[in-house]
């Protein structure tokens, strides 16, 4: 009787732990499944745009029939051509030498009976035997005299002359060299000289002020010949300088100088609208399939002529035009796989690292998650870039 009670009890015990094992196996997996499907991440993420540039050439054309510009890279236009003249006298600002070399006004006499013109720099020298130079070519009608400044071939003391006659040493013969002779009008002084010689750079920069001048003239000459709907500024403009003379040269000593310039003008007319549209396809065949487009910078469209040949009416342009875009939400970077099991330090580290996200923001819930759900779907990314 007493082993019946004992192996009842025992089966009792035993149904009991089994009964309690699968209550708690219970509770556990109710739990995890709980957890699965409570668990949630929100990500919130500002993504920044970035700029999106296209460089690309173009040609505008005369009369192209059945033309489709998108499909050609050609637009039609029309292409006017103009030659411009222009001379304009220049006004050397003079440079002034340091006052080191004594100087002064002679009185040159020619008692020739014929004129007597002496060469720039010519020579008179002194009864002590000094030198000195008149600086500018001069002629001294027969019988005459004239005036013209004359510096110390060096620098010292003892070209402080005073009075005295000062012959041409540049003479041969001894009937010039008496009858062609200067005086000194006043003493000599230490004086800094304005001089006048022209410089390449002098030409150069009358030739690009000139060439700046025509530009603008050929601009409202060729705009008198637009017709309604029709437009053209310095941009749609190519020149050639057909001719360019001075009648002065590099060293001359001149106080001014004239300039003549002819250039070749053409202007290009076309429509802006269809340049504009052309260009913005070509950013959008740019764009991959990880960037999308938020606007066109349509303000930043500039255009330039770099060749035109004038036998075929063939202009070709150099286009450039910006655009902001965005990293697409179907970029990898949000690919959500790339998520699962991450802590919020992780994923926040994760998008640091990306050169497009600007702000991360991570929340778990309930509480108790630490982790990002293994589910995809229980990942919900909000991508803005306000």
């Amino acid at each position: 009787m007493i082993q019946k009670e004992t192996r009842a009890s025992s089966v009792n015990f035993t149904y009991k732990k089994i009964v309690t094992l699968f209550i708690i196996a219970t509770i556990i997996l109710v739990g995890v499944i709980l957890y699965f499907s409570l668990a949630k991440a929100k990500i919130n993420l500002k993504i920044k745009s970035q700029p999106a540039k296209i460089n690309f050439t173009t040609q505008v054309k005369e009369d192209v029939e059945n033309n489709n510009y998108l499909e050609t890279n050609v637009l039609e236009g029309r292409i006017l051509e103009l030659v411009i003249e222009k001379t304009r006298e220049f006004t050397m600002p003079g440079q002034e030498s340091p006052a080191d070399k004594y100087g002064g006004i002679m009185i040159i006499y020619n008692e020739k009976s014929e004129d007597q013109p002496l060469i720039k720099r010519t020579r008179f020298e002194s009864a002590s035997g000094n030198i000195f130079r008149i600086q500018e070519a001069i002629n001294i009608p027969a019988g005459q005299f004239v005036e013209a400044y004359v510096i110390a071939e060096e620098v010292g003391e003892e070209y402080k002359e005073l009075s005295g006659k000062f012959t041409i040493p540049g003479f041969k013969n001894e009937y010039s060299r008496t009858r062609v002779y200067g005086e000194l009008k006043e003493a000599m002084e230490k004086k800094s000289i304005v001089s006048y010689i022209i410089s390449q750079e002098d030409l150069h920069n009358a030739n690009n002020e000139i060439i700046s001048g025509l530009k603008k003239d050929a601009l409202h000459k060729l705009k008198e010949l637009l017709v309604d709907g029709e437009e053209l500024d310095e941009a749609s403009m190519t020149t050639e300088v057909m001719s360019y003379d001075s009648n002065q040269d590099v060293g001359d000593e001149s106080r001014s100088f004239e300039y003549t310039v002819k250039l070749k003008v053409v202007g290009i007319i076309f429509d802006r609208a269809e340049l504009l549209s052309l260009a913005q396809s070509f950013i959008d065949d740019q764009l991959s399939n990880a960037q999308e487009l938020i606007d066109y910078n349509n303000e930043s469209l500039k255009y330039s002529i770099n060749n035109y040949v004038s036998a075929e009416k063939n202009a070709t342009l150099d286009v450039e035009l910006s655009a902001h875009v965005i990293q697409s939400s179907n970029s990898e970077t949000f690919n959500k796989n790339r998520l699962k099991g991450l802590t919020q330090q992780e994923i926040i580290e994760y998008f640091s690292e990306q050169p497009a996200i600007e702000s991360i923001e991570v929340i778990f819930f309930p509480f108790w998650v630490k982790k990002a759900p293994q589910m995809s779907n229980h990942i919900e990314m909000i991508i803005s870039n306000e």
